[in-house]
């Protein structure tokens, strides 16, 4: 094993003894953290297995933060929710973001697309990768579970769930209010308000919103700024509880964000383009027109829990639409080139209804339910100017519809006091349909049609074992199996559909609390076994970049993570995590490779990627952070500084692009009144100002690349009533 610098044998060092933290990202309106007043560790109820447990007695690998503390390490958007788990990654791509899990994702959200880490707000699944980039100011709690989900969650749950959830409106009159401004121009602000409407109607209103006036870099060929994100989002929620068995939540949401990050692109360094393109700084681009996203998305949602006595009866019905707008430039230069004007619509519905043993049962628990999905998506490029005279532009039309029904359970059963013995089973039916269009619109010439259909059917399955040794030490192992379904190309509309995914994973992991529970530490090991990974790649087709889906043979993933979160004094708090990982595909003998051409761009081959790592699998990551409170007569502080390190990882499954090692560092300083009503916060995220990159991709033209953002600080005022 090569030896580990001393910066990262520090941070494995460190975590060992429990002393490693999730990455702290600031600009949190009046965050001043969890009670860290308290002697022990906080308690943490999650719904990993679909009802209200603690987070030490599961047996799944879970990262989960509560509402205060996800305030306190800055998790006010999706993207953010890799800083409490290493093993999470959240590329950016075109008006997308696609999260990979132990290295498990999906590097392409073009068309009817779906992410293999599942995203879940307030039990409603999120299907569309471009409803991934909204921001929330009322989290309850998030919760990342690890491994495959295919039993309880089932769609596309086959690298696991992020679940969040937004708190209940309260009885009690409750007002929340901030405002903030930071570096590169940017004014926030955010709203929370809650009350009674009668004894047992409650609703709350969330809203939020951010612009940034400044870009981090500028576009060469206008002399405009790149770089730039604005959004709003608002959301309610009507709780009415007309008995005590009896639960309605009613919610609905609208979001608009606009941004440049992951579709404005440029040269990678070095890069040679046909075009006489080149790299002209890290931060700026030269192209016409300027990559821009603009996604709006909404939804509503009922949920209906009623307690049976015998039973617990749940009902969720959602609705969701995503309509977003992109342009881009895949020549990255002003010629008139390749230059992409893509909308991606989707429209969804879901329901699920489950039945699960009530809260009293103890030594059989159980759960059954339905679900069913109606998910429409509608994608269209036109791409102007291609290289095929006399073709001035070309327009790619797709329409999919694709419906998911799956029946499953799952059942544990407590014997000889201390072990508990679970099963699961889901068995899913689903069928896809796809129309294909392409013209050219100028001379309403139609280039190509047609319509195919497919359909996919998979039992996935859970057995875990789990051994109570005391209330504060819990060790399990478990074997669980995942599916993602199959999918018809963009690029082909004759093409047979992409076989589906699937992954065996062997899991085992140890829960304690020690040092009357000044100390919380829990070790998972895993093993993934997965094959016809669908891999994206890029293919050249009529003087156009397509993106293409292919299956890869198999690969094999291994690692182990540590979590920890300690309290060794009053007011101080050390929490965090660590991944040690090695993904490899076992046997890819047909992949698509990028290969460099001397003139400038890439052309593309087949080869053998056997051995190859799978992309977004860092062989290392983890974060060390402290937090520590302290009380005065002129109000309570609180500062945290935390530590991140990404090993870095292939973009591609060619292996040829790579994002090098990074470190970040992020802290804060907050103050709030001895009151609670003022609060005042002053934060820096990426002290360092590290260069990474948010995407990066071998394209045709050219290696291309979309960079993260650098140092960014500001303060927040916050008042709450």
């Amino acid at each position: 094993m090569k030896k580990l610098p001393a910066s990262i044998a520090l941070c494995v060092s460190v975590s060992a003894f429990g002393l490693s933290s999730p990455a702290y990202a600031g600009d949190v309106p009046g965050a001043t953290g969890p009670d860290n007043g308290g002697d022990h560790v906080e308690d943490i109820v999650v719904t990993a297995q679909r009802r209200k447990e603690s987070l030490q007695n599961v047996p799944v690998a879970v990262s989960a933060v509560s509402g205060a503390t996800a305030k306190a390490i800055g998790i006010t958007d999706v993207s953010s929710i890799q800083t409490i788990a290493p093993s999470l990654e959240f590329p950016r791509y075109f008006n997308s973001a696609t999260p990979a899990l132990r290295g498990v994702g999906t590097n392409s959200a073009i068309g009817a697309q779906e992410s293999v880490v599942a995203l879940y707000i307030d039990d409603v699944y999120i299907a569309s990768p471009a409803a991934t980039t909204f921001s929330l100011n009322n989290i309850d709690q998030i919760a990342v579970l690890k491994g495959p989900q295919g039993t309880l969650f089932g769609r596309n749950a086959m690298a696991g769930v992020i679940q969040i959830t937004t708190r209940d409106p309260s009885q009690k009159p409750t007002l929340d209010v901030s405002a903030g401004y930071g570096n590169f121009g940017t004014v926030s602000g955010s709203l929370y308000g809650a009350t009674g409407i009668t004894d047992n109607l409650a609703a709350d209103i969330a809203v939020a919103g951010s612009r940034q006036k400044d870009g981090w870099g500028k576009n060469i060929a206008t002399g405009e700024d790149a770089f730039k994100e604005s959004y709003w989002a608002i959301r309610s929620k009507w709780v009415w509880e007309p008995s005590d068995t009896t639960k309605i939540t009613a919610a609905v949401d609208y979001t608009r964000n606009i941004y440049n990050a992951g579709i404005a692109m440029r040269p990678t360094k070095g890069a040679v383009f046909p075009n006489g393109q080149t790299y002209e700084g890290y931060y700026n681009i030269n192209e016409q027109p300027q990559g821009k996203a603009d996604t709006k998305q909404g939804g509503a949602s009922l949920k209906i829990e009623q307690d049976l006595g015998f039973a617990e009866l749940t009902s969720i019905t959602s609705w969701r639409k995503v309509k977003s707008h992109s342009i881009a430039d895949e020549d990255q230069s002003v010629a008139y080139s390749q230059d992409y004007d893509y909308n991606d619509d989707r429209e969804s519905w879901t329901e699920e209804v489950h039945i699960a043993s009530p809260k009293s049962a103890s030594k059989l628990t159980w759960i059954a339910g339905l679900f069913y999905l109606n998910d429409k998506p509608h994608a269209d490029f036109l791409v102007r100017g291609t290289s095929i005279a006399p073709l001035p532009s070309i327009l790619q039309v797709g329409d999919w519809h694709n419906q998911s029904y799956a029946a499953f359970g799952q059942a544990t059963y407590a014997f000889l006091d201390s072990w508990h013995l679970t099963g699961g089973l889901r068995y899913t039916r689903d069928t896809t349909r796809f129309s294909g269009l392409e013209t050219v619109p100028e001379l309403a010439l139609t280039l190509d049609s047609g319509n195919q259909t497919a359909h996919f059917s998979k039992l996935t399955y859970k057995a875990a074992l789990q051994k109570n040794f005391s209330d504060d030490v819990m060790a399990y192992v478990s074997y669980s199996t995942g599916y993602k379904s199959g999918i018809f190309n963009f690029s082909d509309f004759h093409a047979p559909a992409v076989k589906p995914e699937n992954l065996s994973a062997l899991e085992g992991g140890l829960k304690t609390e020690l040092f009357d529970k000044h100390l919380r530490l829990n070790i998972t090991g895993f093993y993934y076994w997965y094959k016809n990974l669908q891999v994206s790649t890029l293919v050249q087709s009529e003087g156009r970049t397509l993106t293409s889906l292919q299956n890869a043979a198999a690969a094999h993933n291994k690692g182990i993570e540590l979590e920890v979160e300690a309290r060794p004094v009053s007011h101080l708090t050390i929490r965090g995590a660590m991944t040690l990982m090695h993904s490899r595909f076992t046997s890819f003998p047909d992949a698509t490779l990028s290969v460099p051409l001397e003139g400038g761009g890439n052309a593309t081959v087949a080869g053998n990627a056997s051995g190859f790592k799978t992309p977004h699998s860092p062989d290392f990551t983890s974060n060390i952070g402290v937090q520590y409170d302290w009380p005065t007569d002129i109000g309570d502080f609180s500062a945290a500084a935390n530590y991140n390190y990404n090993g870095g990882f292939v973009w591609d499954a060619d292996n040829r692009l790579k994002q090098n090692p990074y470190h970040l560092i992020n802290a804060s300083l907050n103050w709030q009144s001895l009151s609670g009503g003022l609060g005042v916060q002053i934060w820096v995220k990426n002290l360092l100002s590290q260069k990474y990159a948010i995407y990066a991709t071998a394209n045709i033209v050219g290696d291309e690349e979309s960079p993260a953002a650098p140092r960014t600080f500001g303060i927040t005022l916050s008042a709450h009533i």
